[in-house]
């Protein structure tokens, strides 16, 4: 973790939301805009949330967290339950500079070719998502 003291997050899925990372860091931290070139969100079987997954060509869209301390990163890596690895990605930030950051990814192997949507994921489940972080 203290590796990590200092790195930005690049937060991509449930995490964009003010509710879910406000839930998972205690306070609603300062992002930004950003993306990282191929690579994409794809939806995980029988879950809300998505993976993001190498995609050439493709590029997934989501937030540049700055700030974290050790004690954010424990949560993140509590959040991330395992299922998923950090590591470093280079960001587009929305002015076209770049920076690396921490990005949570899986395997592409274990999830399906279907695309995830922030808007389906608000529409359908982010209410009971963020109540259910908040009973944890």
């Amino acid at each position: 973790m203290r590796e990590r003291l200092g790195e930005p997050l690049f937060a991509y899925g449930a995490l964009v939301f003010p509710g879910v990372i406000g839930a998972v860091l205690g306070r609603e931290p300062w992002v930004a805009p950003a993306n990282v070139r191929d690579f994409a969100a794809m939806r995980i079987p029988e879950v809300s949330y998505p993976g993001l997954v190498a995609a050439p060509r493709k590029a997934a869209h989501g937030s540049l967290v700055m700030g974290l301390s050790v004690e954010e990163w424990i949560a993140l890596d509590e959040y991330e339950d395992g299922f998923y690895r950090c590591v470093p990605l280079e960001v587009v930030r929305s002015d076209g500079s770049t920076t690396v950051a921490c990005g949570y990814v899986v395997d592409g192997d274990l999830v399906p070719g279907l695309k995830w949507t922030p808007e389906r994921f608000e529409q359908n489940h982010l209410s009971a998502f963020i109540e259910e972080l908040s009973e944890q």
